[in-house]
Parts: C-alpha cells; sequence; structure tokens
C-alpha cells in the first residue's frame, strides 16, 4: 500500500513533537509493523507539491485497518510515542444542510453465508440522497494528494469517495440519483444479468454473485467494481451515497470470478469492520459539506443486519511478561499506557489481571498473546534484553516428529543427504482449486517420482563432488488416496555400473541400520517393528537416468512411514541434534566443468599416490578444481620389475569463463610430460 508522508503529518499538527525525517519513519515502518518495499520522492499538483510516499507491505493480519492512512498514522504514532490527532467527523456539523425530504429506499437481502450460516453477505448498508453538487473539476489539494499516491484525477465526487476510502479504509460509491429508478436493492443477480462497468467492460452474471440494483437494472457488483448506468458525470446534479459492508469471502470469490481486483475489492477481502461504515459516511458528507455549502443531505438510511458484539477479554500481567521474556517485568500501569498508545483500553481487575476491550476495528485482536504482540513491538524487540529459555524436562514428545527425526538421523549417518522436492505434481489424487499452472496442479501421492528426477540431477554433477554415488532421501507428506499421510523415501544412483550390484539388498542393510540404532533398540512396550515390517511397507522403483550416454539405473525406495510409526511405542524423551559444526560456505561457479583422466605407472609397491597428485597439482594452475584417485592396481609378474598403475580423475573449472578445450589440453600435456620424464613412470 502506497503511504503519503505528507498526508500522515496531518494527524500529527497538534503538540510539541512532529513527524521525523523519512529514514527514521522508514525504520519505525520497518521494525514495528510493516515491511518497507519502497521510498520514492514525488512532485505533484500545477504548484509543484514534494512528498514522499512509501510503498508498505501489510500483511492479513492487519489488513483489515492498516489499509488506510488514518490507521497507518495512528500505528506510527504509538511507535514514536508521538500524539496523533485522528479527525472526528460528527454529523452535526452539516445539521444545517439537512431536508428530511431527500430520502433513498434501500432493501437488503438477509442471506447469511459461511460455516453455519453465520455472517450476512451485506451486514450493514448505507445511502444517503445529497442535491446541489456537481461533478465539477477537484481543488487542487485534493488532486494533488491522490496524484501522489498515483490515483487519476475524475471529479470531485469520485474523487471524494477515492480520498475517503484511502483516509478510512472504507470504500464508497457515488450514483447518480436521477438515473437511479425506484429503491436501492441489494440482492444476487439473475443467471445471465449483464452489467456494463464503468470502463465499458460487459460482464455477464451469475445467480451467486451480490450486486446492487436499483428497479430494472444492476449497478454496482457489490464491493467490487460500479456500472455505467448510474455512473456520475458532467451532468449530475444529485448523487446517492453508499457506505456498506460485504461479507469479506463473498467478495472474493465474486472479484476472482469476474477477474477485477481493485483497491475496493481488496479493502472488503481483508475484512472491514460494520462499524465504518458510518465514518466514511460522515467524512464525505463533511467534505461535500465544505465544498458545496450550498448542498442538501438527507437523512441516512441504515440498515444494519449484523452488528458486532463489544469485545472484550483478560490477560495477566505476568503472561505478558513472560510471553515478552522480560527479565524485569513491566507493570500493569505501563502496560495500560502501552495500549492506550494503541486505541486499545484496559483496566486492572485484580492485581495480576487485565481486561481488554478491543476497539470495533481492530478484528485481530482475540487472545492474551495478541496483547504481547502490542506491548512486545511498541517496547521494540531490539531493545529487549536477551533471557534464556527454562528447560522443559517433562515437555512431551510428538510420536511422528520423534520417529521421523530419529529416521533423519539414521540415513545422514550412512552416508545420505536430505533433499527437498516438489509437492504439486500434473496429476494426483487432490487436485488444486486454483494452481500456479498446469504442471502443478496437484498434491503429490508419492515423493518416489520427484528423487528420480532429483538423483538424475545430481548425477551430472558426482565428478565435481568427487562422489562415486548420489546417496538422497526425503521425508514429507503425500496425499495418496485423498488422505494426507507421512512417507520416506531414499534413493541411489551410482556412477557407474557396479558389478553384482543389488538396490533391495543394499536397501536391507539400511533397514537394519535403523532396527540397531540407538532410537529403535532401546524401544519397550511390546514394539512389533522388525525386518519384514520394513520390508512389506517399501515399495521399489526403478528408472534409466543415464547421463552423457552412459546407461545408468537410479534406484528409490519409498516407505509408508505412518505404518511404521504405528506399531512404535510413545516416545519418553525428545530428540536432539547436535550442535552443527561450524560450515564455510563460498560461491560456487556457474560455469561449466570439464573432466579427463589420467592413469601413470610408477616403479615398486603403491607407495607414490601422493607424489602423483603433487605433480598434477603443481601443472594444473588455478583451473584445477579436484583429483580424485580411484583406481590402484600393482603389477608383481615374476621376471618383470614390479610397478603401480594409478587413475586419477581431474576436475577443470572456472569461475570467470567457459574454459576451452585446447587450455585444458595443454594442461594435460604439462603433466604428462612431466610424469614421462620421471625416471621408470609411464603415462598409459
Amino acid at each position: 500500500m502506497l503511504i503519503s508522508q505528507n498526508w500522515l503529518k496531518k494527524y500529527f499538527t497538534e503538540g510539541t513533537q512532529s513527524l521525523p525525517d523519512s529514514k527514521t519513519i522508514e525504520n519505525t515502518f520497518t521494525m514495528g509493523i510493516f515491511e518497507v518495499e519502497g521510498v520514492e520522492s514525488v512532485i505533484t499538483g500545477t504548484e509543484g507539491v514534494s512528498d514522499t510516499v512509501y510503498d508498505i507491505k501489510v500483511l492479513p493480519d492487519r489488513a483489515h485497518y492498516c489499509y488506510s492512512h488514518r490507521y497507518v498514522a495512528q500505528e506510527l504514532g504509538a511507535l514514536l510515542n508521538i500524539p496523533v490527532t485522528l479527525p472526528v467527523y460528527d454529523s452535526a456539523k452539516i445539521a444545517s444542510q439537512i431536508d428530511s425530504s431527500l430520502t433513498v429506499g434501500v432493501n437488503v437481502v438477509e442471506d447469511k453465508v459461511g460455516e453455519g450460516k453465520s455472517r450476512f453477505v451485506c451486514p450493514r448498508y448505507m445511502a444517503r440522497r445529497v442535491e446541489g453538487v456537481e461533478a465539477t473539476a477537484s481543488p487542487s489539494w485534493l488532486k494533488t494528494q491522490l496524484e501522489s499516491l498515483g490515483q487519476r484525477s475524475i471529479n470531485v465526487l469520485v474523487d471524494l469517495t477515492n480520498y475517503i476510502m484511502l483516509e478510512t479504509g472504507q470504500p464508497l460509491h457515488a450514483f447518480d440519483a436521477d438515473k437511479v429508478e425506484g429503491d436501492i436493492n441489494v440482492r444476487y443477480a439473475n443467471d445471465g444479468e449483464i452489467i456494463t462497468l464503468l470502463d465499458g467492460t460487459e460482464v455477464t452474471l451469475t445467480s451467486d454473485i451480490l450486486v446492487i440494483a436499483d428497479l430494472k437494472d444492476a449497478l454496482a457488483i457489490a464491493g467490487v467494481k460500479g456500472g455505467k448506468k448510474a455512473e456520475v458525470t458532467a451532468e449530475t446534479k444529485r448523487i446517492i451515497i453508499e457506505s456498506a459492508n460485504f461479507d469479506s469471502v463473498s467478495v472474493r470469490k465474486t472479484s476472482q470470478k469476474v477477474g477485477i481486483k481493485n483497491e475496493s475489492s481488496k479493502r472488503y477481502e481483508n475484512k472491514v469492520t460494520p462499524e465504518r461504515t458510518q465514518l466514511a459516511m460522515n467524512a464525505i458528507s463533511e467534505f461535500i459539506a465544505t465544498i458545496f455549502p450550498s448542498a442538501k443531505f438527507g437523512n441516512v438510511t441504515d440498515v444494519y443486519l449484523g452488528k458486532p458484539e463489544e469485545k472484550q477479554f483478560d490477560v495477566s500481567v505476568k503472561f505478558i511478561n513472560d510471553a515478552i521474556g522480560l527479565k524485569e517485568g513491566i507493570d500493569a500501569n505501563k502496560i495500560i499506557e502501552i495500549l492506550l498508545r494503541c486505541d486499545i483500553k484496559a483496566e486492572t481487575t485484580s492485581d495480576d489481571n487485565l481486561t481488554i476491550h478491543v476497539p470495533e476495528y481492530r478484528l485481530d485482536l482475540e487472545i492474551g498473546y495478541d496483547i504481547v504482540d502490542e506491548v512486545g513491538r511498541i517496547l521494540n524487540y531490539m531493545n529487549l534484553v536477551p533471557v534464556e529459555l527454562p528447560k522443559e524436562d517433562n515437555r512431551p514428545a510428538l510420536k511422528n516428529f520423534y520417529y521421523t527425526n530419529a529416521l533423519r538421523k539414521v540415513f545422514q549417518g550412512v552416508g545420505f543427504s536430505e533433499v527437498y522436492t516438489h509437492s504439486l505434481k500434473d496429476k494426483g489424487d487432490v487436485e488444486i482449486l486454483n494452481p500456479l499452472n498446469i504442471e502443478r496442479g496437484f498434491m503429490r501421492n508419492t515423493i518416489s517420482e520427484g528423487l528420480i528426477k532429483n538423483l538424475e540431477h545430481n548425477l551430472r554433477y558426482v565428478d565435481l563432488l568427487g562422489l562415486d554415488a548420489v546417496k538422497i532421501y526425503e521425508v514429507g507428506t503425500i496425499f495418496g488416496g485423498k488422505v494426507e499421510r507421512p512417507s520416506l523415501a531414499f534413493g541411489i544412483a551410482n556412477a557407474k555400473k557396479v558389478k553384482g550390484y543389488n538396490f533391495e539388498a543394499e536397501a536391507e542393510k539400511i533397514f537394519n541400520q535403523i532396527l540397531e540404532s540407538e532410537y529403535f533398540t532401546s524401544l519397550t512396550g511390546g514394539t512389533s517393528l522388525d525386518l519384514n515390517l520394513l520390508k512389506s511397507s517399501a515399495k521399489f522403483t526403478e528408472a534409466n537416468i543415464g547421463t552423457g550416454g552412459v546407461n545408468v539405473i537410479g534406484n528409490v525406495c519409498e516407505i509408508e512411514l505412518q505404518k511404521i510409526i504405528d506399531v512404535l511405542p510413545d516416545p519418553k524423551s525428545d530428540i536432539y541434534f547436535e550442535t552443527p559444526k561450524l560450515i564455510k560456505y563460498k560461491k560456487y561457479s556457474q560455469y561449466p566443468f570439464m573432466v579427463r583422466d589420467i592413469s601413470v605407472f610408477v616403479p615398486g609397491e603403491a607407495t607414490e599416490a601422493e607424489a602423483v597428485k603433487s605433480i598434477i597439482t603443481k601443472n594444473g594452475t588455478d583451473l584445477l578444481n579436484s583429483v580424485r584417485l580411484f583406481d590402484v592396481y600393482t603389477k608383481n609378474k615374476e621376471g618383470e620389475p614390479v610397478k603401480t598403475s594409478y587413475a586419477l580423475r581431474l576436475v577443470f573449472q572456472s569461475d570467470e569463463r567457459t574454459l576451452t578445450d585446447d587450455e585444458v589440453t595443454q594442461i594435460m600435456q604439462n603433466i604428462t610430460a612431466e610424469m614421462n620424464g620421471m625416471e621408470g613412470w609411464e603415462v598409459r
């Protein structure tokens, strides 16, 4: 959301303290409530007004009230501990311009939606007729303020609805009253009914879309977009102002169905309290009265079906201090003072208890931890002294968590690396309602498929990594038969064919490692976990994953993890992982590597491996990435001198460029020349 610093300044006109510089404001937002995604200096209006605009990321928990300058200013004032003055819009200010004969009939469908039909689809609808206005150009202050936020000025009546929405967070709409036939009706559309929107787009409606209509036609899609029929134009002299509240889920579904996302739908989708409609109605009436002193206002027609109950709950001072981790706790009075800065009233009901009175617009405050968050962020977590958490010796261990971590330790102990593959696939039993793309439209029903692709990918780098085989595993969830359940899969791909290799035999060795590990040998309680159960829970898959013309088989075994865990007893203690060793990371090269093999006969028994490596390292230059000895053979034939063959694999790579075959060949020739120059040495 874009926030104007000039606009914020309007709320800090009283008192001795004013807003600090833009950098301080940015840091305050970032550390206290919002991530600032951008800061831009802008110059707008015919007078060239300078402003600073913050692009803040409002998260869903605060979107219901912080999509507004009014409440962003309140949060900023609370964080900076600067008094903020929010404008009071009072209907009494236009009392002299009220004409009771100007009426609007409103009929609202009383349908309820949601689980248990707990929410009205339109909890509140307010409408007011206004006469003696003109859709003229907006005053310069209004144009400038909207333009600084990227809004296009249309006319003063439409601009005011946008301005009040940006100020209060409550969307408004203005209809040309002379184009509205009969009463305002909040109803569901008829199947096949067509509405032409303000931008000229025609939309065919369905019976699950809520609309604002007159006696004959739909005038607007509720909470989303106004229609062309009652559009405010240069000829408009009388308007009907709408300030309404619509169910957030209904607006979201409608917005998705018609393909329209805008400032109005965004606010409704994130919930707006129906109490806000009155504030916005009073605000726009007051602005219109100021711009058009001779305007006449009818009384507000207010259909209020879903008035929310006042919320309050209790929380203890000790709970707040303990949850934040304050070494030296703060008392009830300090907490009350902090909460009051956030417009939250609290009172002591006992020595250690506070009753919290939740403001009508704070839909996010429901439990004690919500208050902990408010107090903690105002104190500023960065200023808090760290406190070591108490040890919880009696903490119950979660069974699934314990045994999956135990299995992780077993696999890591036998040389496997853990991977995470994508959980969304192009086919499966559980389909995603709104997939990101057609290739990711289903939840996976197996891990093996992703693991095989991962084996193939990593097999390309065995030389660079100095490996003879890729050994990986993954613990995750799958959705087979539309039921979510845990699964464990492990796979092996050898870099070259191994004579007599049998993956199922390798898997059985791993199963025995599991049974012999400390986490399973010490089990009591009559567990029936044994080798036969592990075998019966396993499904084996193999696939040809050869790369570079080499025919290589990748083997994967997937285990029904829940079947294993179910037979195990509840753990008596938690599982702990050792403190990891210090690991240093370095940037890897983005350029391809080249591999060369060299084999050399050296006189005598196998004692010269290091001497061979030394010659390679000396001549390899800085392009030599690694050297690996992969074969040693001593030839001891009667009547001939003893000699040993060393076979090594050299990997070359640059951090700056792609290597050429010629330069690597030259390095290999230098190595060969020096080795052949050694007495009795012979490069094969």
